[in-house]
């Protein structure tokens, strides 16, 4: 039903645009000036609503790096005995609101941190929030979610072992 509900309102966006647009130019000559004119106002009216969408997929791309979501060294955590604290999380400062969670998983014996690992979580745009479907106002133009598929298989490859709190 929310799918519908979208088409109708990208159609009735579409068709807006398009007579505002036109009212626009309606007033120049004929011409190249003219087609471009409305070319540019036609696409710049159309993407306005989810621009800080567009934005936002730029700076979540530019976060959802394997550098950024799994930091390790492999050599000093082979063979050891980790544990963990309970998960920090806190929110950047961008253009759309992204979470982010971290993990971080510690040296049993020495305390130091071995294993840092961070999941991304992007709402949406303003239009995302306004219209609040689907649930939880995901990002329209990108897929706002990001974490290391590595990091599950770790513990496994390098012989980790795990104390939970």
């Amino acid at each position: 039903m929310s799918g519908i509900f979208l088409i109708i309102i990208v159609a009735a966006w579409f068709f807006a645009v398009k007579s505002l647009t036109g009212a626009i130019t309606s007033t120049m000559k004929s011409g190249i000036i003219k087609k471009t004119t409305y070319i540019f106002l036609f696409t710049f009216l159309f993407l306005l609503p989810v621009a800080d969408d567009i934005i936002g997929g730029f700076q979540f791309r530019a976060l959802c790096t394997p550098e950024n979501k799994l930091i390790y060294d492999a050599e000093k955590l082979r063979g050891k005995t980790v544990k963990t604290k309970d998960s920090t999380t806190h929110t950047l400062d961008k253009i759309i609101p992204i979470r982010v969670l971290t993990r971080e998983w510690y040296d049993a014996d020495t305390g130091e941190i071995l294993i840092t690992h961070k999941m991304y979580k992007a709402k949406g745009g303003w239009l995302s929030q306004l219209i609040g479907f689907p649930g939880g106002s995901p990002p329209y133009t990108f897929d706002g979610s990001c974490s290391s598929k590595e990091y599950y298989e770790l513990f496994g490859k390098l012989n980790i072992t795990r104390i939970e709190k």
